[in-house]
């Protein structure tokens, strides 16, 4: 468990505070806007971004995950 809480201090050390405000900024806009959220991602990056996404439709978001049937087109 140790070895687990130093990985997760270390990974939160290398978070760019700005780059973390402009995501949050960017996610807000297409809350209000009504835009779609698209996530994607390949193997264990995949599922955490459907569980993300999962978390997003749950606030309310209109959001997809790329590669699902449901999806709409993009462009």
């Amino acid at each position: 468990m140790k070895e687990i809480v130093l990985f997760v201090d270390k990974v939160i050390d290398k978070l760019n505070p700005e780059q973390v405000k402009q995501m949050l900024d960017t996610l807000e806009k297409a809350y209000r806007s009504g835009h779609k959220v698209l996530v994607m991602g390949a193997g264990r990056s995949g599922l955490v971004g459907r569980a993300f996404a999962m978390r997003l439709m749950h606030l309310g978001f209109n959001v997809y995950v790329l590669g699902e049937t449901i999806t709409p087109s993009i462009g």
